[in-house]
């Protein structure tokens, strides 16, 4: 019999694990210390295998159904649920650390060992908490130079109170617009039209990416 909301909600823990069934394998186990955890249950090469999908209330009967339904699909595959999971956590888990704050940490880190001078520093930090709000969380793969040139443009717009500083930052990786003017990396009749006679360096843009990536896997080799 499928459960319920209300079912789930009234539902009270005993002495030992009460396992209530939502069909297609889908369980609820509710544990002596009241805590309700969503199970799948399912069989991989003829071998019984259980596959945790979360905790009630923060993944609802919904929610839970929609697992049932992933998983299914991906058994479909002849892949098992759990340990495509465990692949897409490793995974996750990877892409962090090579984050592009997970990245400039370790510059930063490294900058100190090496004794940098403290204005080098500072002006490191200066510079990453333009890059950081807008890049911080993205692989530093992927990075884009697309993305890169939105960066310069927010510094340009909010540091003209520190110009100097700016233009005496890391031109490889994110050159400022004192000698040409940037266009988007890649073309669109659209863009131009709206920027009427705008002067272009994509090539540029896409060397600063490039630049961001290969600078920053050389420094964590080291």
């Amino acid at each position: 019999m499928a459960l319920t909301d209300l079912a789930i909600k009234r539902a009270l823990p005993g002495a030992k694990i009460i396992k209530l069934s939502d069909g297609g394998g889908l369980q609820l186990w509710i544990t002596p210390d009241g805590a309700k955890r969503w199970r799948l249950a399912y069989r991989y090469e003829g071998a019984q295998k259980t596959f945790a999908i979360g905790v009630y209330p923060e993944v609802g009967l919904k929610d839970a159904r929609d697992a049932r339904e992933a998983a299914r699909k991906t058994l479909a595959h002849g892949q098992d649920p759990s340990q495509v999971k465990k692949a897409a956590r490793a995974a996750q888990t990877e892409a962090g650390r090579n984050s592009f704050a997970a990245i400039a940490r370790e510059l930063l880190e490294k900058k100190r060992r090496d004794r940098k001078a403290a204005a080098t520093l500072r002006k490191f930090e200066w510079f990453m908490s333009f890059a950081l709000p807008a890049l911080g969380s993205r692989p530093i793969d992927e990075i884009s130079a697309r993305e890169v040139l939105v960066v310069l443009k927010d510094v340009e717009a909010r540091g003209s109170r520190n110009r100097s500083q700016a233009q005496n930052g890391d031109r490889r990786c994110f050159p400022l617009r004192d000698r040409h003017r940037s266009r988007r990396e890649r073309s669109d009749p659209g863009v131009a039209r709206r920027a009427g006679n705008a002067n272009s360096d994509t090539s540029r843009g896409d060397r600063c990416a490039k630049s961001v990536r290969g600078i920053a896997a050389r420094d964590r080799e080291l």
